[in-house]
């Protein structure tokens, strides 16, 4: 007697095993997801503590911090998404890396803004659109809420003196909500409103780290 021998596979067969990958996709890919979060998170979080013992680094030299760049979205659009950049004094010193073939101010991209790097801000004379002359030298103000970082991000003070401000500087990633822009941030008060920072809205915001006039850190999450 002739045994039956059969190839590949049946319609039915094929369809239970594409059923079974799709499966195995659905509950794998949020997990893949979260760790490639988690890794961008934890990236940041370094990157922004080295950036600001550089920062610290140069104000023990230069007794102040780097003046900070702001961006006019109506003159210049085109550097508009550069507002808050790091300050190219860091690397010009050598306390930090410099661009490596960029046209960035720091090696220091931020993660979650691909192609900028982190962002800086301090109260004060600062730069505007970025060119370090006299005549584009602007006062660069920063809202921090009354009892900040906790109590209620609604009511504060617009600072444009770090000797006022009670917070020297702030560093930040845009996080999950990505760079909205100059104006949008402004009228949202990052990044000192703590109800919109990584851990204290899920997974969704900024990773800050603000250095307070009192010589002490305040960390998002």
């Amino acid at each position: 007697m002739t045994a039956w021998h059969r190839d590949g596979f049946t319609l039915l067969e094929l369809l239970v095993v594409i059923a079974v990958m799709g499966l195995l996709v659905a509950i794998l890919l949020p997990s893949l997801f979260r760790a490639k979060l988690l890794a961008n998170v934890t990236k940041a979080k370094a990157e922004l503590y080295g950036v600001s013992v550089a920062l610290l680094s140069y104000h023990e030299e230069h007794k102040a911090f780097p003046l900070a760049r702001t961006y006019c979205e109506y003159g210049n659009p085109a550097k508009a998404p550069d507002w808050a950049e790091l300050p190219p004094e860091l690397a010009d010193n050598y306390y930090a890396a410099g661009p490596a073939g960029s046209n960035l101010t720091l090696d220091a991209v931020d993660p979650f803004n691909p192609g900028r790097t982190y962002k800086y801000l301090k109260p004060g004379l600062g730069y505007h659109n970025k060119e370090p002359h006299r005549d584009n030298k602007t006062y660069i103000t920063i809202y921090v809420p009354d009892e900040f970082p906790s109590g209620d991000s609604t009511k504060g003070k617009i600072y444009s003196n770090e000797k006022n401000s009670p917070v020297s500087f702030v560093l930040w990633s845009v996080g999950t909500i990505g760079d909205i822009g100059y104006w949008e941030s402004l009228d949202k008060h990052h990044p000192f409103d703590t109800r919109e920072w990584y851990g204290n809205n899920g997974d969704e915001g900024l990773i800050v780290r603000a250095y307070m006039k009192a010589g002490t850190f305040v960390l998002s999450p």
